[in-house]
């Protein structure tokens, strides 16, 4: 059985077993969805009137596990964006202390580009 509810997105998936499982799906036996990765019925093969509870429970199972799955995901690149402002002012008190002006400027308008993004 299926660990999850196959929806449209799966057309497009690398995963061979998933690729096939939403190929299998198709109700209009169009042989360009899983070439295209969409569904050529306006997603009307993946629509899911009524869940069992075993299906909802399951999914969301899924959602949860797609839910922290993303959480690191963010977490790790605001690490990241973080960093790259932290080595950046290191770089910007380098310039400043070596009397390189282009290259402070640079790097100063870099910095209110990052951190106004931060603050967006």
């Amino acid at each position: 059985m299926n660990k999850r509810i196959l929806c449209e997105a799966d057309l497009k998936s690398t995963i061979p077993k998933t690729w096939a499982e939403a190929v299998m799906c198709c109700k209009t036996n169009n042989p360009y969805c899983g070439a295209d990765g969409y569904c050529h019925a306006d997603g009307a093969c993946f629509e899911v009137k009524e869940l069992t509870l075993e299906q909802a429970l399951l999914e969301i199972e899924h959602l949860k596990k797609e839910l922290d799955e993303t959480r690191v995901k963010n977490h790790q690149l605001e690490s990241m964006h973080l960093n790259v402002i932290a080595r950046l002012k290191h770089a910007k008190d380098l310039a400043l202390n070596n009397g390189k002006s282009e290259r402070l400027f640079a790097i100063r308008q870099t910095l209110a580009v990052l951190e106004r993004g931060n603050d967006a």
